[in-house]
């Protein structure tokens, strides 16, 4: 059964689990993602995807990114729990879209 994005505390879960360390990569391109991908699936690991504050703030960017990474987590490696973070959000806007898009984490900053 393909597995979709997963919420974070899901993956937050396993990080409270003896030995255990939980993985953040920030990405930018389809190459990365892959590399992170198939170390996670590698190694049996869940895995935070994680798109920084300029990459969010380009929409066609974030829009791309969210649809790799969906793909990845429902196609690619279903086995291997993932969830997708904004990191550094810079307003509301970026994060209620994020939300649309599939993110299952969102942080904003709050700066002005």
């Amino acid at each position: 059964m393909p597995m979709s994005l997963v919420p974070m505390k899901l993956i937050l879960d396993e990080a409270t689990k003896p030995a255990t360390a939980l993985e953040a990569f920030n990405v930018n391109n389809m190459e990365q993602l892959q590399a992170i991908c198939a170390a996670a699936a590698e190694t049996n690991s869940p895995v935070i995807i994680q798109v920084s504050r300029n990459a969010a703030q380009v929409c066609p960017t974030r829009r791309l990114l969210a649809a790799m990474v969906s793909y990845m987590a429902e196609k690619k490696y279903p086995q291997i729990p993932m969830s997708l973070h904004l990191d550094h959000g810079p307003d509301l806007e970026t994060i209620a879209e994020c939300v649309k898009l599939g993110f299952t984490s969102v942080m904003i900053d709050g700066l002005a």
